[in-house]
This record gives C-alpha cells, sequence and structure tokens, in this order.
C-alpha cells in the first residue's frame, strides 16, 4: 500500500539528521518544466541556523533522505527540494 506523501513527509516519520533542525516541510504538486508530475518540497530550517550548518553537504543529506522516503513509499514524482529558513522565505516572498 502506498502511503501518502503526507505521511512520507512527516517529521515525526522522516530520519533525519539532528543538525540543522528541520522546523517544518511544506510540499505542493506541480508539473515540471518537462511537463512531468512532480512536487516541490520546500524544508525549513529554523531561523537561528548558523551558516556552518546550512552548509551543502548538510542539507544534502536531509535532501537524500527525504528522496530515499519518497522511493520506499513508491512515490514516483520526481521531488524538487530547497531548503531554506522562514525568514529566507519569508524575504523571498516578499521580493516577488
Amino acid at each position: 500500500m502506498q502511503r501518502s506523501i503526507d505521511q512520507v513527509l512527516n517529521l515525526k516519520s522522516l530520519d533525519l539528521p539532528p543538525l540543522p533542525e528541520v522546523e517544518e516541510i511544506q510540499w505542493y504538486p506541480f508539473i515540471d518544466s518537462n511537463g512531468f508530475p512532480a512536487y516541490r518540497v520546500t524544508v525549513l530550517l529554523r531561523d537561528d541556523t548558523s551558516e556552518a550548518h546550512r552548509a551543502r553537504v548538510l542539507t544534502r543529506e536531509i535532501e537524500k533522505r527525504i528522496e530515499e522516503a519518497l522511493l520506499s513509499a513508491n512515490i514516483e514524482e520526481f521531488p524538487y527540494i530547497r531548503t531554506l529558513t522562514r525568514a529566507d522565505l519569508q524575504e523571498a516572498e516578499e521580493n516577488r
């Protein structure tokens, strides 16, 4: 049985590394530039996350674990994942 993406991306069910600390995961379905169904996944880190903990090697590990969890749940749509803080997200939305 396929689990829903809400179940898969639930912070309590994901095996994420302790740092950087993930506060929330948001997602929505969309059609990518190739015309394929996909998911836009936003990983929100705590606003006080240091630059050192925002290093690509650490955020890539979070992305990898999300990708693996989706695949193991038989969710085949590609996840386009971005990792940022809530303050970064708010700033990006204000600058649209």
